[in-house]
């Protein structure tokens, strides 16, 4: 006898022991008709199970037994695609922006830790780790597997249907899944669910809505899906000519052990096995008829679920394979034309979510950008959080799965409760995060102008003089016009930055063509440790006090003139002050002065950390300039000469 693979549903040889595309073969892939007498009654049904083992190729029979299909384009056989599955599809996406968003949180994290934004960096760890956590919940709320069993009632749901798929759900998880087919014009709007797939996920995870997508074409759908699934429930309340059609639709493809009718107990039990048995086709006996009945009310439900779990524990552990003799009863079920299409579901839902969150992100960012806030997409969250939470009571209510009910409690109440939680806790550690982020960048300062001080000492032993804040080099290079050049410039070969040094044209300004590309070669010992978003690149807060010619007391640096030498101070080097942090960042080559005079106010210092300023003093040691100085005392550690006596800092 002829046989049907059922991969590809190509016809071989009876005693062919493989098909042309590698499937073993075995007595279940005879075709339909052929071995009625060894099964003694229909229908046949194909087997869905697959072998790999290398066996003889079999030779294809002339004549198959069914009619060909249609065929696509670029396909071998015409094949409907199955129900659409959104919730196994949003799953998978939702692993995946688990990944992504893990991944970013730990770039994220890594990222401020680097730049020394300790706070940041647990701020940022911290909301990643519960998104990832809170979508993972998601994820365990959504199925995991393809349905096992069928429910159908002709796309109708209502609040007693709802409770039998309840009632099913706590009697057959988690060996089973249970799903109906709905049609997709009583879901929401695509662009809805695409702002919104994760309440779409955990209102159609609720076994009281029907959760697989059906079109026009459910017709072909319908007929794929039964051959993998182990068995199906069919709602015999509602007796339609659909319902008709699908109950021979069911028995063709799957067999009358493999359905179990749900019927209502206003009738006595029996009442109902001759309808049913009018509704099949061929000869049955009604012993075999699996019958459960639904209470009218709906309260005493432990009859109804015991008889439903004797019903799971009867199915084969195998689907009931693919039957293509069936093809017929599914062209004439009523309602739409027969279709045979593959829809792109897991393509719409991964563009939904990519959609959706960033839509999501962009708005609360450019709510931020606007108003200055962090918290300005609260409002946003707000009503997701209601709606969320309305989602919940409804699955909550109708879920019979005591697992998934635990699940979606922790999964909206997680964030809830963990929210406040985390806040406090990074309330507590922020403070001590910061004074350890401050105390490392005011260290990292005062290393900075040590380095500034010792290259400032080199140069006086090598040139017995210091370097002029802002004036013209005695080694000149060049034939043209002598411009100021900075001190800062002038240390590079002193702070093993030799090769900078050379780069400079001391025959054009500091801003001209050449000079100006050294702005972004800053090296890092100008670079104050402070909110680089506050501090453009290449712009330096380390600046010398400078004073006019005739000013008297006077700064070390005096405007415009070269070779302030260190025994001119005459107040000593450790009471007078040589390089300062001050409020104002400057271009680290503009040859610009913090001009100082006794009678005008001073320069603001500072401002960078809390309290105070470090400052190099001309012996080479840094101190900390609290604000809490006062004036006098600061007026006297600027100036060399002024003989001030500087009190107890």
């Amino acid at each position: 006898m002829p046989k049907i693979c059922a991969r590809c549903l190509e016809v071989a040889d009876d005693d062919a022991t493989a098909c042309v595309c590698g499937r073993r073969l075995d007595d279940d892939d005879l075709a339909p008709g052929s071995i009625s007498e060894k099964y003694g009654e229909s229908p046949i049904l194909l087997s869905a199970e697959n072998s790999e083992v290398p066996v003889p190729v079999a030779r294809r029979a002339k004549v198959p037994t069914v009619a060909p299909l249609p065929r696509y384009p670029g396909a071998k056989l015409s094949m409907p695609a199955p129900l659409g599955d959104p919730l196994r599809s949003l799953r998978w996406g939702l692993i995946g922006l688990i990944l992504i968003s893990l991944a970013l949180t730990a770039l994220g994290t890594v990222g401020n830790l680097l730049q020394g934004n300790q706070a940041e960096a647990i701020k940022v760890g911290s909301i990643g780790l519960l998104s990832a956590l809170w979508l993972y919940g998601i994820t365990k709320l959504l199925p995991n597997r393809p349905t096992d069993i069928l429910y159908l009632r002709s796309f109708r749901t209502d609040p007693s249907t709802g409770g039998i798929r309840t009632s099913l759900e706590r009697a057959l998880e988690p060996k089973f899944r249970v799903s109906g087919i709905r049609d997709p014009k009583r879901r929401w709007p695509r662009i809805l669910r695409f702002f919104s797939y994760i309440l779409f996920a955990l209102k159609y995870a609720n076994p009281r809505y029907l959760n697989l997508e059906a079109g026009n074409e459910w017709k072909g759908r319908l007929w794929r899906s039964l051959g993998e699934a182990k068995g199906v429930v069919i709602d015999f309340g509602d007796l339609t000519e659909a319902v008709k059609g699908e109950i021979r639709l069911c028995e063709k493809c799957m067999g009358l052990r493999r359905m179990l009718f749900v019927v209502r107990s206003t009738a006595g039990i029996d009442v109902w096995r001759q309808p049913i048995l009018d509704s099949l086709d061929g000869d049955h006996s009604a012993e075999k008829v699996n019958l459960v009945a639904w209470p009218p009310d709906g309260h005493d439900r432990s009859e109804f679920e015991q008889r439903a779990v004797e019903f799971g524990d009867r199915l084969p552990e195998k689907p009931a394979g693919f039957n293509p003799d069936a093809r017929h009863l599914a062209e004439h079920l009523p309602g739409h034309v027969y279709q045979e299409s593959n829809n792109l579901l897991e393509v719409e839902i991964a563009v939904g979510l990519a959609i959706g969150t960033v839509a999501t992100v962009g708005l609360n960012t450019l709510v931020e950008l606007k108003s200055g806030y962090s918290f300005a997409g609260m409002p946003f969250f707000l009503i997701w959080y209601v709606l969320l939470w309305v989602h919940y009571v409804s699955f909550r209510r109708n879920s019979g799965s005591r697992r998934r009910r635990r699940i979606a409690f922790w999964t909206v109440f997680f964030p809830i409760l963990l929210t406040p939680v985390m806040a406090l806790s990074i309330g507590l550690l922020l403070p001590s995060v910061q004074k350890v982020r401050v105390a490392a960048a005011r260290m990292q300062s005062s290393n900075n102008l040590k380095q500034m001080g010792n290259a400032m000492h080199n140069y006086h032993d090598s040139r017995d003089h210091l370097p002029g804040a802002n004036a013209p080099v005695t080694d000149f290079r060049g034939g043209g016009k002598k411009y100021p050049v900075s001190w800062r410039v002038e240390l590079l070969p002193y702070l093993e930055h030799d090769n900078l040094y050379q780069q400079d044209r001391f025959d054009e300004p500091w801003d001209g063509p050449n000079n100006i590309k050294l702005l972004g070669q800053m090296p890092k010992v100008y670079l104050c440790p402070s909110d680089p978003e506050k501090v453009p690149a290449g712009y330096t807060h380390y600046r010398v006090f400078v004073s006019r010619p005739t000013a008297q007391p006077s700064a070390v640096f005096t405007d415009g003139l070269p070779e302030p030498k260190l025994y001119s101070l005459t107040d000593g080097t450790s009471n007078t002050i040589l390089i300062v942090e001050a409020e104002e960042a400057v271009p680290w080559t503009m040859p610009e002065i913090l001009l100082y005079d006794r009678n005008q106010p001073l320069p603001k210092l500072g401002g960078i950390f809390p309290g105070g300023g470090n400052a190099v003093m001309a012996d080479g040691s840094v101190r900390f300039l609290r604000d809490s100085l006062p004036k006098d005392d600061l007026r006297g550690m600027i100036s060399k000469d002024g003989g001030e006596i500087v009190g107890d800092w």
